[in-house]
Order: C-alpha cells, then sequence, then structure tokens
C-alpha cells in the first residue's frame, strides 16, 4: 500500500493550488483527478486581489493565462433607475486576475504536477475515504488501490466523495442558472473592469478572459429556467436592459443559440472537515456567482489550512472567516434580482445606488467586503446597515404622508426580514453557526 503525507483529492485551482502549497512544505502528496476534461466547462474566471495575493505568496503568481491582457480594476455597475453607471474600483490599487477557466486550471495542474513531491494521477478517482485512508481507481481499470495518507483533502467539489465521507450529506441547493457567452474581438466600454448590468430577471456579467475575448454571464433565476430553452422569451427578458454598444451583440449571440448553461448553487461553509479530513472549496460550500468570491475564497481555505495548527483550528477559523462573504453574496443577489415593489428590494437597490454615487468611504467598505479582503462581521453590519436604514427610513416617509401610522407599520413589517442580514453575523458563534445550517439564499437564518 503507498504511503503520503497527504491525499488531494480534486485537480482543479483549489486542488492544484493545495498540492502545490502542502508539497512545498516539504509533504509527500498525492493529486488525484477522475476527469481532466472538466476543467473544459463554463466556472470561476475572475480572481479579487486576495486570491492573487496568495498565489504570489505561494510562488505561483504571476498567471501567465491573465498576462495578456488587462488585469481587472473593479466593476462598472449598471443600475436599473435610469442613472449613470457607477465605477467601483478595488482599493489601493489593487488588481484581480481574469481568465478563461480551462487555461487557469492546466497552468496550476501543470505547476502542482512539476514538484517534485506531488504524484498526480490524471483519470483516477476515489471510490472511498476514511481517515487515514484513500481507495482510488483507475479509468481503464477494474481494480481498485489502496493508499494510506496522513491528512486528506477534499478539493472534489459540491459532490465530494470526501465531504459524503465525513456524513455531511446536506444537498446543494439550485438557485439560478448562468449562461455563457463570448464575445471575440469586442471592446469593453470600461476596459480592464467588470460590467454588471442590472434591471432583468437576474444580473448579467461581462469581464475579459482573454485579449480577444470577453465573456458574458446570463444569471435565471430558477423559477425563469424556461428561459434557458426560449431563445427568444430571453431576448426579449434580457437585451432591452443592456445599454447601447453590448445589447447588439449580445442579442445577436442569443438568437443564435450561442449559450451555455451551468446551475449555480448555495450550501453555507459550515463543514470543513474532521478525523484527518480537511475540505476545501467548493467541496465545504458554495456562493452565488454574483460577487465571483467563490475561487479567492477556496484560495483562502488553502491558506488556512496551512497555517493551521490542526483541522479543527482549520474548521473555526474558516467558518468564522467565510460568513461575510457568503452574507454578501446572497443578500446582493437577493436585493439585485427582486421585483419591483416586492418585499422591499426595489427600495433597498436605490439606496444602494445613491450610497454608491455619494458616499466614497462606504464604495471602498463595499470593495472590500465584495473581494474578501473584509471578513469581519461587524465591518459588514454597519456598512449594510447604513444602507438599509437610508431604505427604511425613504419609505417610511412617503407611506407616512400616504397611509400615517399604518402605512410605517407596514414599512416596519417589510424591513423586519431584511435586518437578519446585519445581525447574523453579530450573534454568538455557537448561536450563529447552529442558525446558520439552515441558511439559504433567502435569508441568512431561519427562526423555528
Amino acid at each position: 500500500m503507498d504511503t503520503f503525507d497527504v491525499a488531494v483529492i480534486g485537480a482543479g485551482p483549489v486542488g492544484s493550488v493545495a498540492a502545490h502549497a502542502l508539497a512545498s512544505q516539504g509533504r509527500e502528496v498525492l493529486l488525484l483527478e477522475a476527469n481532466p476534461h472538466a476543467a473544459r466547462r463554463f466556472a470561476g474566471e475572475w480572481l479579487h486581489p486576495p486570491g492573487v495575493e496568495i498565489l504570489d505568496d505561494l510562488g505561483l503568481a504571476p498567471l501567465d493565462c491573465a498576462s495578456k491582457h488587462k488585469e481587472g480594476d473593479g466593476f462598472v455597475v449598471y443600475p436599473d433607475d435610469g442613472g449613470a453607471p457607477v465605477k467601483l474600483p478595488y482599493v489601493e490599487g489593487r488588481a484581480a486576475a481574469t481568465f478563461e477557466h480551462r487555461e487557469l486550471v492546466e497552468e496550476l495542474r501543470d505547476k502542482a504536477a512539476n514538484q517534485p513531491r506531488v504524484d498526480y494521477r490524471p483519470f483516477t478517482r476515489a471510490t472511498k475515504v476514511e481517515p487515514g485512508r484513500v481507495d482510488i481507481q483507475e479509468a481503464r481499470s477494474d481494480e481498485t488501490v489502496s493508499i494510506r495518507a496522513d491528512t486528506i483533502v477534499g478539493a472534489d467539489g459540491y459532490s465530494s466523495v470526501a465531504r459524503k465521507a465525513l456524513g455531511f450529506d446536506d444537498e446543494a441547493k439550485t438557485v439560478s442558472y448562468m449562461g455563457a457567452l463570448a464575445l471575440k474581438d469586442f471592446d469593453m466600454p470600461f476596459e480592464g473592469f467588470g460590467h454588471v448590468v442590472l434591471g432583468g430577471p437576474g444580473p448579467v456579467l461581462l469581464y475579459r478572459v482573454g485579449s480577444d475575448e470577453v465573456r458574458v454571464s446570463i444569471d435565471v433565476p430558477v423559477e425563469r429556467s424556461d428561459l434557458r430553452r426560449d431563445h427568444a422569451a430571453l431576448h426579449d427578458a434580457i437585451v432591452p436592459m443592456l445599454p447601447n454598444g453590448i445589447a447588439e451583440r449580445i442579442g445577436q449571440e442569443i438568437d443564435e443559440g450561442n449559450i451555455r448553461w451551468a446551475a449555480t448553487r448555495f450550501r453555507p461553509h459550515i463543514h470543513y472537515g474532521r478525523d484527518g479530513i480537511a475540505l476545501v472549496g467548493d467541496a465545504v460550500g458554495t456562493y452565488h456567482p454574483m460577487t465571483a468570491v467563490g475561487m479567492t475564497s477556496g484560495f483562502q481555505d488553502v491558506k488556512t489550512l496551512l497555517e493551521a495548527s490542526d483541522i479543527e483550528d482549520y474548521r473555526r477559523r474558516r467558518s468564522k472567516a467565510s460568513h461575510v462573504p457568503e452574507l454578501l453574496s446572497s443578500s446582493l443577489y437577493k436585493i439585485f434580482r427582486g421585483e419591483e415593489g416586492v418585499d422591499g428590494s426595489d427600495k433597498l437597490r436605490r439606496a444602494i445606488y445613491d450610497t454608491w454615487r455619494n458616499s466614497p468611504d462606504l464604495c471602498r467598505n463595499t470593495m472590500r467586503l465584495l473581494s474578501g479582503a473584509e471578513t469581519r462581521g461587524p465591518a459588514f453590519s454597519m456598512t449594510y446597515g447604513r444602507i438599509a436604514v437610508r431604505a427604511f427610513w425613504r419609505m417610511a416617509f412617503q407611506q407616512s404622508r400616504r397611509r400615517g401610522v399604518s402605512g410605517i407599520r407596514d414599512v416596519v413589517d417589510t424591513f423586519m426580514p431584511w435586518a437578519r442580514w446585519p445581525l447574523a453575523p453579530l450573534l454568538p458563534q455557537p448561536v450563529s453557526s447552529r442558525l446558520r445550517q439552515n441558511s439559504s439564499i433567502e435569508t441568512p437564518m431561519k427562526i423555528r
């Protein structure tokens, strides 16, 4: 039976970084990948500055796949209130990396495989995991082989076999579908920035992945999943909201059916492992991709795992640090995909636009939260709370003039569910952890 210090299951971006980093610490690492061709799918293509800095610290940057086009300087948001686009740059001159997903995986996988202490085995899947042992099977063989490993790292995505071995059987819930288009030889209105267009069934994102290619991601909520099969209806739902210079080209691609769909899922980040088995990346939990924080969070998992004294220390630190990115991605998606006049989300949207246009300090706070550079609960609660209070008073003033005290009471009822978002990270950790297990894209905690 072969013996390793660490077995890493899954050679995607997070697994490859984990294998490379652990080998750099002097450990003998087995890196398994069941399907190397899976990297061709539509997945993470935007890495926030904290993620870039982790790669740099580990000796994995700069990335060749991101070197031939302008780095990401932040985001430009096209609001649905008829106002001008709002530019949200990263703070302190930081920059993101963008790339085509397949090229990123191939580059990081090659760097890991070329480490002398890494034994990379493609087309080999883990069939059974238990503390200290992994059963593996090659694609063209019926034989199962067992290997020993002091530590097992599950980096094998939301359907992780390592996660299932630990008994964590809570399923990731599908919340929307993301359609991907590629625009060749297309000039972005704000080159170097990710573009977020609001006002449709879900947000539309545009960002450069190559010197001659721009990715378009179209979000469709699960209740509008019929739009995936009806190109004419999708065109009518999406194209009218797009700005000039973008609408015609995207409309043409939709009409021609040049779109690939992938499900987006949510699962809270509460299970990080035990008994010599650590989970990283999507094997822990999944965010809605609107804030593009998933891959950055996965690299932060690896960094913390390297620094932690044991898996319990790793679990404790990452469970706390991942809560704010989770709250931000879910709450922003809930607000920005909300319908006009429904549950107060339209008032919150307008308060956010007003804040971004008139409060530079809150813009900076937003970008630090969005990028994963700021993960403290009070920072999230203060930023979110200031925006929510602004929206509440605006709505309360309007309703009081129309309906008096009863109107204000209705406003309080409308905003009470939204108060759970800034409250959630301020609760004592044991309470927060229990409530978080029942969280969803709709609410940060379900109180029975």
